[in-house]
């Protein structure tokens, strides 16, 4: 799996070296603040420019529960429910088989 943001602010992704999806930013008003993959998914942390919002999307094979789902070929939106509802996520990291949240100089696992 490839994800780039072009100058324009626009995610490509690829899988195999076939385009798979894109995602305009500006239209969605979001700035992307990092990028992070494990074995089969990735990651992508984002904020909404209006109110500085976290938006965490995914995207990619989730066999083990890395991102709470099971499908290769949709990037989306990843609700933030628990203690991660509502909070400002300070930086995101894949793992092979899990995702970590730091939230207030605490780390979440999901």
């Amino acid at each position: 799996m490839f994800a780039w943001v072009t100058d324009e602010n626009k995610l490509f992704l690829s899988q195999s070296h076939k385009h798979t999806e894109d995602l305009d930013l500006d239209t969605l008003g979001l700035r992307m603040r990092t990028i992070s993959g494990g074995n089969n998914h990735m990651t992508f942390l984002m904020e909404r420019v209006s109110t500085k919002e976290s938006v965490v999307y995914r995207y990619g094979a989730d066999d083990l529960g890395a991102c709470e789902r099971m499908t290769t070929n949709a990037l989306e939106e990843w609700p933030m429910t628990g203690k991660l509802q509502g909070k400002h996520i300070t930086m995101m990291a894949c793992g092979g088989y899990h995702t970590l949240f730091l939230i207030d100089k605490q780390v979440y696992v999901r």
